[in-house]
């Protein structure tokens, strides 16, 4: 399994606006013209569904409540954010990367990979494709439809978990965990119960940009503020770097064992300060990250077409 034969990450139906907007048509029941104006909302700027219905809904932003709690389980919000993010140019190379960095460390067996809390199931999908054994969890109804969708589309078998207790303990070379974390109300917590299910030696692949709360993030929460940048989160749980990118996006954190791998953190040690600015002074950081997530014009000029010839 040689990164050369990896597969493209712009996974089916992302890479068609036709597909995608007859699936999400079919799991959230609006009609195609809505949500070809809601998710050429989206692809002008990431995050405007979800913010239209939190206020809309009267929920105070960035603060995790019952309300909030509420909101994740009506909203038809994210499907337009999770496909339009999950096929930016940023998004697409971290997929990417992902992809790579598990062919040059096991290059010779597929490893057997946890993505949690994988919504729409992109990730899921391209890591199968990849050869890799994969199991999805999540927890959303709607979500879930729409993943075997893209599961079916992308002609992969890959095992749903709906609850933490069918996930097997000590039982994953790998878990994916990707803007999960900074949404989660103790991600403490959720990381201790991620550090179980890995095998000694495993992987947490993640991208929690916990800096982000913006206008544009409005359920990012201000309490995870403080673990912008942080290595304790992890390390107090024996997961320590070994690989990332400058922002970690994504970063890799290796749970110990008597074989540890070789680190290569030269980006995760330039990007540590940067990110534990984030903490406290985050004005330039969401303005970075806004533009980093930035949509491909291509898939809002191809949805306006669609309006005008409707």
């Amino acid at each position: 399994m040689q990164a050369q034969s990896l597969p493209e990450p712009l996974v089916r139906p992302l890479e068609s606006n036709a597909e995608l907007i007859e699936l999400i048509s079919a799991t959230s029941g609006e009609p195609e013209k809505v949500v070809m104006e809601r998710l050429l909302a989206e692809e002008r700027c990431i995050g405007a569904n979800v913010r239209r219905d939190l206020q809309a809904m009267g929920v105070e932003p960035h603060v995790f409540t019952a309300d909030m709690e509420r909101f994740y389980e009506t909203t038809k919000s994210f499907l337009y954010e999770t496909s339009t993010w999950n096929r930016a140019p940023e998004k697409l190379r971290m997929r990417k990367w992902t992809g790579e960095f598990l062919a040059r460390r096991s290059p010779k067996k597929p490893q057997r990979i946890l993505s949690f809390g994988d919504g729409l199931g992109f990730d899921s999908a391209y890591l199968a494709t990849a050869g890799h054994h994969v199991t999805y969890f999540e927890v959303s109804h709607e979500c879930i439809l729409f993943a075997k969708q893209v599961f079916a589309a992308n002609e992969q078998d890959i095992t749903i978990v709906s609850s933490i207790d069918q996930i097997e303990v000590g039982g994953f070379d790998a878990v994916l965990c990707m803007d999960v974390l900074e949404h989660v109300p103790s991600p403490p917590d959720t990381v201790a119960q991620i550090a179980t299910w890995l095998k000694p030696g495993g992987w947490l692949i993640t991208h929690s940009p916990f800096f982000f709360t913006s206008y544009h993030r409005v359920t990012h929460l201000k309490t995870n503020r403080k673990f912008s940048g942080s290595l304790e989160l992890f390390s107090r749980h024996g997961l320590h770097p070994v690989d990332g990118r400058y922002f970690w996006n994504p970063i890799v954190l290796e749970k110990e064992s008597t074989t540890p791998h070789e680190a290569h953190t030269f980006w995760v040690t330039l990007g540590r300060p940067i990110l534990l600015l984030g903490r406290y002074a985050n004005h330039m950081h969401n303005l970075i990250a806004q533009r980093m997530s930035s949509s491909d014009k291509r898939w809002s000029r191809d949805l306006m077409d669609r309006i005008k010839n409707q």
